[in-house]
């Protein structure tokens, strides 16, 4: 009889019968039916041609052949079943997995076709995303809770500060953000000279300075300071905010959350751009994660602060 006529789960079967002496028992410890299990050992018998159980009165005793198979087939499930384990073990030796940080303010999906042709190239490393403010990013990626993070370009100084690697790979103009019944809203563009005399809404120095003092910059190398209506946690009240009350402007860009929202305007600001950064630990940076780094493109002339 050839062997191929058996299956795994056939022999399995037979052997915790084996070993239990009872159909019940085995289909308890299988979690499927006494029936479904003294029907496979049947079809395994008759696939044999010879029986492996001698059935009295619910009690199962093993036959002369039934016995030999036991003992040559237990040895050999202990082999298999070790070899699986040593396999397995030498897969998640060989496993790599990567935490990508992800502001809670970011909605684009310009990065996913860069991760997803990562992934087709190397399925041995898997990636999984932490979405989180903003302002917690810098600090998980130093504990290591995050292996790679992607940011505003805003961050850019403090990453520096903290000798951490980054990149651009990704520029876009600056937005004035407003809601359409702003005066300003029926421009096509803007100077940041525009926005000397309007209301901003911006992030607290205290939740994030890099952002608060970014649009500092900005306005300071315009020669004014900006007039700040509000002062928020974070990005995704700013725009809460901003859609609840019709005021204000928000400097940020396409891919901040509610961007494409129907009810606002986002004006290009003349000779602004900013964009998206990845950062990560040159350290701790590893083969695979330079594999994943190199995957996004690099911006080649990001714009001064």
């Amino acid at each position: 009889m050839p062997l191929s006529d058996l299956s795994l789960n056939q022999i399995q079967l037979f052997l915790k019968a084996a070993e239990f002496r009872s159909f019940t028992a085995t289909a308890a410890f299988f979690h499927t039916t006494q029936s479904a299990v003294s029907k496979s050992i049947a079809g395994m018998e008759g696939a044999l041609g010879f029986p492996l159980f001698l059935r009295s009165r619910g009690h199962l005793t093993l036959t002369e052949s039934g016995q030999y198979l036991y003992e040559r087939w237990q040895g050999l499930m202990g082999s298999l079943t070790a070899a699986v384990q040593e396999a397995e073990r030498r897969y998640q030796d060989q496993r790599v997995c990567f935490t990508i940080g992800v502001p809670d303010s970011l909605i684009s999906g310009w990065e996913a076709p860069y991760l997803e042709n990562f992934s087709r190239r190397c399925p041995e490393v898997e990636l999984s995303y932490h979405v989180v403010p903003a302002n917690q990013l810098l600090p998980r990626l130093e504990t290591g809770e995050l292996d790679l993070t992607i940011t505003g370009f805003y961050e850019t100084p403090v990453v520096e500060r903290m000798g951490l690697a980054w990149k651009t790979c990704v520029m876009v103009p600056n937005l004035a953000i407003m809601h359409r019944s702003h005066p300003l809203a029926g421009r096509e563009t803007l100077r940041m000279e525009d926005l000397r005399e309007q209301e901003l809404i911006m992030l607290s120095p205290t939740e994030n300075a890099s952002y608060f003092e970014y649009v500092y910059r900005r306005c300071a190398q315009h020669g004014f300071q900006p007039r700040i209506q509000t002062l928020l946690p974070g990005f995704r009240s700013m725009m809460e905010t901003l859609l609840r009350t019709h005021r204000g402007i928000i400097l940020s860009n396409r891919f901040i959350f509610e961007a494409d929202n129907p009810e606002l305007r986002c004006l290009e600001i003349e000779g602004l751009h900013t964009g998206m950064i990845l950062v990560w630990k040159e350290r701790d940076c590893s083969a695979p994660l330079r594999q994943l780094i190199a995957a996004f493109p690099t911006e080649e002339d990001p714009p001064a602060l």
